[in-house]
Order: C-alpha cells, then structure tokens, then sequence
C-alpha cells in the first residue's frame, strides 16, 4: 500500500443530471417567453421549437384532437338533450290533469309494492 488516492470519478450520474436540470430551464423558458434565460442560457429558440416539432408525431396528435372532439360532442349532445326532456317534462307536468293521473299511477305502484312486502 503506497498510500495513492484513486482520483477517479464516474462524472457520469453528474453529466446527467446538469442535462435534465438544464433542459427543465429551457422548457420553462419557452412557456414563459423568459428572455433573460434565453440570453443567460444562449440557445436558439427557432431551432428548439423546429426541431421540437419536427419530432411531433402528427398521427397522434390527430388521435388525441379525435378523441377529445368525439367525447366533447357527445357530451354536449347529451347535455343539450336532457335540457329538452326537462323542458318537455315540465311542459306536461303542468297539465294538472296529467300531472294528477302520474300520482295517481305512482301511488298505486307504491301500494302495490307495500301489499307484496307484507
């Protein structure tokens, strides 16, 4: 044993994590539109976001816009239909007539079931 230090270090685990801290600093400069990181951090915004885009896979974009699209529609067609039957319920509801035969009908059923408990 001579007493030599191995100075030897894996700089790797630190190579990685100065990448992923400085790529988190460019993706929050470009949704910010933080011009001083820009400067500060000298890089090309046009050449981020063409080559950002270029690796966009449209296809699954066009799915996501499909999906979103399809679950949008019918949630608004259901929204828009049970909007028309409460209007339309209410409308016979306020028939006194109709809306008396309904408790009517409703009260035997419930005395119907009563006797089948019993």
């Amino acid at each position: 044993m001579e007493g030599k230090i191995n100075l030897e270090f894996n700089m790797e685990p630190l190579y990685k994590a100065i990448a992923a801290r400085l790529s988190t600093m460019v993706v929050n400069a470009l949704s910010t539109g933080d011009e001083s990181t820009y400067n500060r951090l000298n890089f090309d915004v046009t050449d981020i976001v063409k080559k950002a885009y270029a690796a966009v896979d449209m296809q699954k974009v066009i799915e996501e816009v499909t999906a979103r699209l399809q679950s949008e529609i019918a949630s608004r067609i259901v929204s828009n239909l049970m909007t028309e039957v409460g209007h339309d319920v209410k409308a016979i509801m306020s028939n006194a007539q109709i809306r008396d035969d309904f408790k009517y009908l409703l009260r035997k059923q419930a005395d119907d079931l009563l006797q089948k408990i019993k």
